[in-house]
């Protein structure tokens, strides 16, 4: 039988709290571990690491901490998904990217509901670190 070593299932566990599966798989390359078949580590053999060993996903956990999806964060300040996500990117709300095709999770509102204020500039109304663009940059 093949089987990933426990000490690197307990890495993953640890990782997956705060980082995708993409991220995870860099990190533990980076050690320079290998899978129980002696591979480097890819995004789908964390998945699939994480489904087997029933390990929660970074998206997961912050599901449980309260953060909210667009649809739902939408709903709750009385605009469109688009809009949302432009406040995520303006740095209006505070948002993360949680998984490799570039799915945000929103913090749960603590402060005052943003509104839409058209003619105000986005930048002017900043409260978070602007959300980091979904593409890569490689050579």
């Amino acid at each position: 039988m093949r089987r990933t070593p426990s000490p690197v299932l307990n890495q993953v566990r640890e990782l997956a709290t705060q980082h995708t599966d993409h991220e995870i798989a860099e990190i533990l390359n980076a050690h320079q571990l290998r899978s129980g078949t002696g591979q480097t580590f890819t995004a789908r053999i964390v998945m699939y690491l994480r489904l087997g060993y029933e390990i929660p996903s970074f998206a997961q956990h912050l599901r449980c901490a309260g953060w909210r999806t667009s649809s739902e964060i939408a709903a709750q300040l009385g605009v469109r998904r688009a809009t949302a996500f432009r406040f995520a990117c303006a740095g209006v709300l505070r948002a993360m990217r949680v998984d490799d095709r570039g799915r945000l999770l929103f913090a749960p509102l603590t402060e005052p509901l943003p509104k839409p204020q058209p003619g105000k500039r986005l930048r002017d109304r900043c409260r978070y670190p602007q959300c980091a663009s979904n593409s890569r940059k490689e050579v």
